[in-house]
């Protein structure tokens, strides 16, 4: 199984944080550090440099692009939508703050998730704390200020 939070950042962020993935990665990594002295100071940071992700709006554009491929499920304050494609399976689970996607199996069907939240924004940066791996979904280009 493979787990990864997408954040959605500030677009500011994203740009000025282009190539430096690895700090962005450094900082929510301190977060998941519940005994830090510095816990509470990294939770700001990160509310900082990140938008709450319009939860309801975003559950409407992925069923709308992927309506025959997905089961999704209502609950209280978020939702689960289901992708099952050939030998994988993908949840993608929604919370105000960030995204939680499971994925099992191949990569097929938690690329197909990856490839609606890139249209949606450009700005998600997604996050695999147990392999270390991190990156934008939308790879963001600097522009060239000569």
């Amino acid at each position: 199984m493979r787990r990864y939070v997408i954040y959605l950042l500030d677009k500011e962020v994203a740009h000025n944080y282009c190539g430096k993935e690895e700090k962005l990665y450094q900082l929510f990594l301190e977060a998941q550090n519940k005994i830090s002295p510095y816990n509470s100071i990294v939770k700001k940071q990160i509310k900082y440099i990140t938008n709450e992700i319009p939860v309801p709006y975003l559950h409407h554009v992925i069923l709308t692009e992927l309506n025959d491929q997905l089961h999704s499920y209502e609950k209280e304050k978020s939702y689960e939508i289901f992708i099952e494609e050939n030998n994988s399976r993908a949840v993608l689970i929604t919370e105000k703050n960030y995204l939680s996607l499971y994925a099992y199996g191949s990569c097929e069907a938690e690329s197909v998730f990856f490839e609606a939240l890139r249209k949606f924004e450009p700005s998600f940066l997604a996050i695999d704390f147990k392999h270390s791996n991190y990156g934008w979904l939308n790879p963001i280009k600097r522009e060239n200020l000569v």
